[in-house]
């Protein structure tokens, strides 16, 4: 028994100092003023990652709830939170997101992918490689004030933005 609260006591002991090293290193990429390149090819995994989920969110998961009104006005409330609040325009969001459900994948593909192209003006450009038909998104990186508890914080946040997609052929 003393073995087992040493060996506790001691991967407690290695362990914390490394977590709480890790979060310093994580809690100064998102709050520091001027990013590196790695900074923003994180934010641009992020936000790739945002895209996705949007339209996992809008196709799968809306469409596997048809029977289950309550969940698809929840899964439809959460969409608006992937843009900037204040800079989304809502008419063109709830356009995007009736019409995830008609994007299709390509055969084959178990998930949307998408590729970062440079872009002058937002963080990053990004468009769809395996949907028909493509959908294309900006990246925006904003410092926004955020409240940890009773300290409020000014971090970077990855938001899309700019939803556009070619016409959807007629004979769907």
């Amino acid at each position: 028994m003393k073995t087992l609260k040493f060996l506790v006591g001691l991967t407690l002991f290695t362990w914390l100092p490394a977590e709480a090293q890790s979060y310093e290193v994580l809690e100064k990429r998102f709050v520091k003023q001027e990013l590196t390149k790695e900074d923003s090819l994180a934010f641009t995994r992020q936000g790739i990652q945002k895209a996705r989920s949007l339209f996992l969110r809008g196709n799968a998961l809306y469409l596997s709830n048809q029977h289950k009104p309550a969940n698809q006005a929840y899964i439809q409330s959460t969409l608006p939170r992937s843009f900037q609040h204040g800079r989304a325009d809502s008419l063109q969001v709830d356009s995007l997101f009736a019409l995830l459900p008609r994007f299709q994948l390509a055969p084959g593909a178990t998930a949307v992918e998408f590729k970062a192209l440079n872009s002058s003006e937002y963080l990053s450009h990004l468009v769809s490689t395996n949907l028909s038909p493509t959908l294309e998104l900006d990246l925006i990186l904003v410092l926004q004030e955020k409240s940890f508890g009773s300290q409020n914080e000014k971090i970077w946040q990855v938001f899309l933005a700019n939803p556009s997609w070619e016409d959807f052929p007629s004979s769907q």
